[in-house]
């Protein structure tokens, strides 16, 4: 059986696998840290971008089929810092073999919680313990033309005091670049895996998603815009909130119906994250976006601020590429990351 072939029957039996058995919400799933976004420049996308092509090698940890010859020799660092002792770093490497024409790509995460303190049934210190954890993975991809297709195979360990747990995930891509019309097409099915040790002997299910991303750069303008749908699998994912639910009027005749709101249109946008990527020149970009799921699940109705909302900066200094975002995840809560990238090539010619 063909590569292809096995790429799209993967994509059939996970859409399937998961259908009835994925929810995003009320913590359902474990290694959350697989759904980080690991490099700035997608954090000022709008978290979800996974249909840009080009030399920055830290866009393959959102989509395996990004991976391109390219990114022979390239190499990308990311830090990120959220909240008070919540630290997340990652390092990437590209090799490409022109023999079985395929790029190959390794990439370490570390995810840091910070120190949590100990206590008895009273209260009383007993200490700190510290929860973290560290994500390894492969990826190879290869090109035939406009189509592109990748696979990553990532291992997670996640440590939470003396408990311990171990997963084993999943992503398979296919992109289609089409370089005439400037505009690139990208189906993900991404964490598609298994606990392979549980923290407690209760098995639990990885955080699964199938997403759909375009690109489009504009003819006359310095303007790339991005459009990603995700969540694919399930299409109601709003959060049911029984203290904001509807409720019904002891007044009302009680022969009359009262329907239930369905939200059809917010159960749509939730789905949808869009980015904006303005080059002033060659070395210096601004980029925007937006992440309307982040932003409904975690605003205040009193206090909306700017959550859901991200912006960000690329600079190229010579043979080393700068991106820098800054977001609201919460009102009372902001994250920034920054990521370096550059081609260990250009330092030996």
């Amino acid at each position: 059986m063909r590569w292809s072939n096995k790429i799209t029957l993967f994509f059939i039996f996970s859409a399937l696998r998961y259908e009835a058995l994925a929810q995003i919400n009320g913590g359902a799933f474990v290694f959350s840290s697989l759904n980080m976004v690991q490099n700035a420049r997608n954090a000022a996308l709008g978290n979800y971008n996974i249909s840009t092509i080009d030399e920055d090698i830290s866009m393959i940890l959102q989509s395996p089929s990004l991976l391109i010859s390219k990114h022979h020799h390239a190499v990308g660092f990311h830090y990120q810092s959220q909240t008070e002792g919540l630290n997340f770093m990652s390092l990437q490497y590209g090799h490409n073999v022109k023999k079985i024409m395929t790029t190959f790509a390794t990439n370490i995460t570390y995810a840091s919680y910070g120190k949590f303190q100990t206590t008895d049934i009273a209260g009383n210190n007993l200490g700190e313990f510290i929860a973290s954890d560290i994500i390894a993975s492969i990826v190879s991809a290869r090109h035939n033309n406009r189509w592109h297709i990748g696979m990553g195979c990532k291992m997670i360990y996640s440590q939470i005091a003396s408990f311990s747990a171990l997963g084993l995930a999943l992503d398979a891509s296919i992109t289609y670049q089409d370089t005439t019309h400037n505009i690139v097409f990208t189906l993900l099915a991404k964490n598609a895996g298994f606990q392979a040790k549980t923290y407690n002997g209760t098995q639990e299910k990885l955080p699964f998603d199938l997403q759909f991303g375009i690109s489009k750069q504009l003819k006359y303008l310095p303007l790339n815009i991005s459009l990603t749908a995700h969540h694919l699998h399930q299409f109601d994912i709003r959060y049911s909130d029984p203290a904001s639910s509807t409720n019904f009027s002891v007044f009302k005749d009680p022969n009359v119906d009262q329907k239930t709101p369905k939200y059809i249109g917010d159960k749509l946008l939730r789905h949808l994250a869009i980015g904006m990527e303005i080059s002033l020149n060659k070395n210096l970009q601004i980029r925007f976006g937006y992440d309307h799921l982040r932003r409904k699940e975690m605003i205040i109705p009193t206090h909306k601020g700017l959550v859901g909302y991200s912006i960000g900066l690329g600079i190229k200094i010579k043979k080393i590429y700068l991106s820098y975002s800054y977001g609201m995840s919460h009102i009372s809560a902001s994250k920034s990351g920054l990521s370096i990238s550059t081609n260990l090539s250009n330092f030996t010619r």
